[in-house]
């Protein structure tokens, strides 16, 4: 069984290519669990919903399907 982690996913504009990048290789490596921990969005929207929906498009890969 291959469990991923997601930590911290914080996530700043100049960044954004990055992170698509390793959602990509997380799904290349084709987790049968993927277990997201806390931190979702930019510093602003960090505890908020809008960190929740800035995160959600870099969970749309297949990585989170």
């Amino acid at each position: 069984m291959r469990i991923v982690i997601l930590g911290d996913f914080h996530l700043k504009p100049e960044d954004y290519e990055l992170t698509r990048s390793a959602m990509e290789d997380i799904a290349n490596c084709k987790p049968d669990l993927i277990i997201p921990l806390g931190d979702f969005g930019s510093q602003e929207n960090i505890g908020r919903v809008a960190g929740l929906e800035e995160a959600e498009r870099f969970c749309e890969c297949r990585a989170c399907r």
